[in-house]
C-alpha cells in the first residue's frame, strides 16, 4: 500500500477535523435555537427557519421573560389555574376578590446588611444629627434647682472616692523609692527587690 506524503496526510486531516467542527457548531446552534430562540438566535431568522422545517413544533420551548410591568400571559400554567379556580381577569385574589390585582414589587438588595437594618441606621443617624450636641455648659444653664442640686452631689461623691482612692494606693507608695504602685503584690515584689535592699543600706 502506498503511503501518502506527511503534508498532504497533514492536510487531510485538517479537512476532515475541520468538517467535524463544522458540522458540531451547527447541530450545537441547531439545539440552542430550537430551545431557546430568543436567547441565541440573530433576530429570530434561525428561529423561523427551524420551525419551517420541524412544522413549527419549536413554538411550545419559547420562554417568556417574566417581568413586572406587564401581566401573566393567558398561556401561562400558573394563569390556567387561577382560572380553573374560580379567578377572573382584572379581579383581585382570594374568596371575595379582594386581594392584590398587581403583582408584589421586587426590589433586588445590594448590600450585606440584614432586612431593616438600613431603616434603622437611617432613622439613628437622622436622629442623632437632627440637633446639635449641647456643650456641658449650655446644660448647666438650662438645668432647674433640683438638677444642679443632684449634679454638685454627684460632683462631691466623686471627688470623696477618688480621695480615698487615693489613701488607700498612699499604703503601696514607697518613700525610700519613689514609687507608688497600685496593688499589694506589686509593692511587695518591689520591697523584696535589690534595688529597694541596695537603697535601704
Amino acid at each position: 500500500m502506498q503511503q501518502l506524503p506527511q503534508d498532504k496526510q497533514k492536510t487531510q486531516l485538517q479537512r476532515f477535523y475541520r468538517h467535524e467542527l463544522e458540522e458540531l457548531a451547527q447541530t450545537r446552534d441547531a439545539l440552542r435555537t430550537k430551545y431557546r430562540p430568543d436567547e441565541y438566535s440573530d433576530s429570530g431568522s434561525d428561529y423561523n427557519s427551524l420551525s419551517d422545517h420541524d412544522g413549527g413544533d419549536s413554538d411550545k420551548y419559547r420562554v417568556e421573560a417574566a417581568d413586572m410591568s406587564t401581566h401573566i400571559p393567558a398561556s401561562n400554567v400558573g394563569y390556567k389555574l387561577l382560572l380553573k379556580m374560580g379567578w377572573k381577569a382584572g379581579t383581585g385574589l382570594g374568596q371575595n376578590a379582594t386581594g392584590r390585582t398587581a403583582p408584589i414589587p421586587i426590589e433586588r438588595k445590594q448590600d450585606v446588611l440584614g432586612l431593616g437594618k438600613q431603616e434603622v441606621d437611617t432613622w439613628y443617624n437622622e436622629s442623632s444629627t437632627a440637633k446639635r450636641k449641647t456643650t456641658e455648659v449650655e446644660r448647666q444653664a438650662e438645668e432647674t434647682e433640683e438638677e444642679r442640686i443632684k449634679r454638685e452631689k454627684q460632683v462631691e461623691q466623686k471627688r470623696a472616692i477618688q480621695a480615698e482612692l487615693e489613701m488607700v494606693k498612699s499604703a503601696f507608695y514607697c518613700a525610700l523609692c519613689d514609687k507608688q504602685y497600685e496593688r499589694i503584690s506589686d509593692f511587695e515584689v518591689h520591697l523584696s527587690s535589690y534595688d529597694h535592699n541596695h537603697k535601704k543600706r
